[in-house]
C-alpha cells in the first residue's frame, strides 16, 4: 500500500472518532398559563405531542389545575419555538389553534373538552390536511425531528443513501462488478443493515436502517434490481418508522476486457414509500427517482479508488382513504458525492471513505459528512463487509456500525 494511501486512511479514520457531546432534552415542551381565576403556569415536556396537547385541552394530568379556567399555551416542537399556539375558554367549549409559521388560525367549539379535541383532530384529517402538511414542511426545514425530510434520518435521506451506497461506493463488497453474478441470467441477493446512536439538538436516540435487495442480470452489462429499504428511529422515547420499494437498472458503461481496469457504472432508480410517527404527529408519503454514477480506478497492486456521485429527486403526494386525506408538502433534491480507497490483503480488504450529502432545498441539516471504515471478507460467491459509519453535521452527530452480506448465484 502506498504512503499516500496509508495517510489518507489514517486521516479519515481519525475523523470517524470525532464526537462532540450534545445535550439531551425531550423533543416537545408545552408551556401554558391561566388567563382567568387563580394564576397558574405549567411547563411540561415529553416525547408525545399528542399526549401533551390532549392533556392540555382536557385539563388533565399535569394540567389538571386548569379545569374551569381559561388559558393560553405555546408548543415548542423539536426546537422550533412557538410552533403551535393554543387558547381555551374557561368552560372548555371553545379552543383556538394558531400556527404562526403558516399564518393559520381557527377556533373549534363543542359541548365539552372532548368534543373540542375531536373537532381539532377531525379537521386535521380532513379539510385541514393541507394546512398541517405546510406546518410539517416547516418542521422539516427547522427541526432535526423531521420525519419525511431535512436531516440524515429522514425518509428522503434513507432512499438517497440506499441507492448511493448500494450502487455508488459499494456496488459489491469485494469487487467492482454489480450486485449480481457476472453470468447473464444470474441473481444476486444482498442484505444491508446499519444501527447506531444519534446525538442531536432536538434530542438523542438511536436508529436501525436496512434493506433487502436482489439483482437479476439481463445481459452482460445490465441488471434489474429490486430493493426494500426500511428504517426505525427513536428520539427521546418518540418512535419513527419508514419504508418503501426501489427499482434500479445498473448499467456497466465501461469495464476492462480482462484483468483489472477502470469500471464505470450508471444506475437510474425510482422509488415510492412512506414515513410516519404517532408520537411526533408527523409523516407522509413520497415518490421519486435519481441517478448514481460509480467510477472505480485501480491504483496499482491491489488498491483501488472508487468515486461515487448521485442526485435524487423527492416529491410528496396525497392519499385519500374514505373521507380522510393525508397530505405531504415535499419537494426536495439530495446530492451525494463520495470517495472510497480500498486495499486488498489476500481474502481480506480494508476500505476507508467519506461521503458529502447536500439537501438542495431548505432543510434543518443543510449538509453532512458520512465517514466510513470497513473490513471485507469474500469467498467466491459469498461476501460480508463489517464497517463503521457516521453522520456528522452542525448539531447532529451519529456513530454506528454497518453489516453488508451478499450471495451470488
Amino acid at each position: 500500500m502506498s504512503r499516500n494511501g496509508f495517510a489518507t486512511i489514517t486521516l479519515l479514520a481519525s475523523l470517524c472518532c470525532a464526537s462532540p457531546a450534545l445535550a439531551q432534552e425531550d423533543p416537545f415542551t408545552l408551556t401554558a398559563q391561566t388567563t382567568s381565576g387563580t394564576p397558574e403556569s405549567v411547563t411540561e415536556s415529553g416525547s408525545s405531542v399528542i399526549d401533551l396537547v390532549q392533556n392540555l385541552i382536557e385539563s388533565q394530568d399535569q394540567f389538571v389545575g386548569f379545569q374551569g379556567q381559561s388559558f393560553t399555551a405555546s408548543l415548542d416542537y423539536g426546537g422550533v419555538a412557538d410552533a403551535i399556539q393554543f387558547s381555551r375558554n374557561a368552560a372548555g367549549t371553545s379552543a383556538t389553534v394558531t400556527i404562526p409559521s403558516t399564518g393559520f388560525s381557527r377556533t373549534f367549539t363543542g359541548s365539552n373538552e372532548q368534543e373540542v379535541l375531536d373537532e381539532i383532530e377531525d379537521f386535521l384529517l380532513k379539510e385541514g390536511a393541507s394546512e398541517y402538511a405546510r406546518f410539517l414542511r416547516t418542521v422539516n426545514e427547522q427541526s432535526m425531528l423531521g420525519v419525511v425530510d431535512g436531516n440524515p434520518r429522514a425518509a428522503t435521506a434513507m432512499f438517497s443513501d440506499d441507492a448511493f451506497f448500494k450502487f455508488g461506493l459499494h456496488r459489491s463488497p469485494t469487487d467492482a462488478g454489480s450486485l449480481a453474478s457476472r453470468t447473464p441470467g444470474g441473481t444476486g441477493l444482498r442484505l444491508d443493515f446499519r444501527a447506531g446512536l444519534d446525538d442531536t439538538e432536538a434530542g438523542d436516540g438511536y436508529h436501525v436502517v436496512g434493506s433487502f435487495s436482489s439483482v437479476s442480470r439481463i445481459g452482460d452489462r445490465v441488471g434489474l434490481a429490486l430493493s426494500a429499504p426500511f428504517s426505525y428511529r427513536e428520539v427521546e422515547g418518540a418512535e419513527v418508522f419508514a419504508g418503501g420499494l426501489e427499482f434500479s437498472l445498473p448499467i456497466v458503461v465501461l469495464s476492462p476486457f480482462g484483468g483489472r481496469g477502470v469500471v464505470w457504472q450508471l444506475t437510474p432508480t425510482v422509488y415510492g414509500g412512506a414515513a410516519g410517527s404517532e408520537d411526533l404527529a408527523a409523516g407522509g408519503t413520497l415518490f421519486g427517482g435519481g441517478g448514481t454514477s460509480s467510477l472505480s480506478v485501480p491504483l496499482g497492486g491491489s488498491a483501488a479508488l472508487t468515486i461515487g456521485n448521485g442526485i435524487y429527486f423527492h416529491e410528496g403526494y396525497s392519499i385519500h382513504i374514505g373521507e380522510y386525506e393525508f397530505e405531504t408538502d415535499l419537494s426536495q433534491q439530495v446530492m451525494k458525492h463520495g470517495v472510497m480507497l480500498t486495499q486488498g490483503l489476500g481474502p481480506l480488504s480494508i476500505d476507508v471513505g467519506i461521503t458529502y450529502t447536500d439537501f438542495l432545498q431548505d432543510a434543518a441539516v443543510d449538509n453532512y459528512l458520512s465517514p466510513t471504515l470497513g473490513v471485507t471478507l469474500g469467498a467466491g460467491s459469498v461476501g460480508v463487509r463489517i464497517a463503521y459509519q457516521g453522520d456528522m453535521a452542525d448539531g447532529f452527530t451519529s456513530h454506528g456500525g454497518m453489516v453488508v452480506v451478499y450471495f451470488n448465484f
